[in-house]
């Protein structure tokens, strides 16, 4: 058999390629959940940054006197 045509031939096992479709589904999805943790994080330090500058120039206003 011409290798090119292998590539394009189904392996002939329906449940094999459905395996492998739902593994990829997974992995997918548990990237997505990982992506979205980060995410998550980001936007909670961005939070905790805000208040810290705003801390900090609270600080520098009551030093000014």
């Amino acid at each position: 058999m011409d290798p090119s045509t292998a590539a394009r031939t189904p392996s002939g096992d329906p449940g094999t390629s459905q395996k492998k479709i739902s593994a990829v589904q997974g992995q997918v999805t548990e990237v997505t959940n990982v992506l979205q943790e980060n995410i998550n994080k980001i936007v909670e330090r961005g939070q905790r940054l805000d208040q810290l500058e705003d801390r900090s120039g609270k600080r520098i206003d009551e030093c000014a006197c």
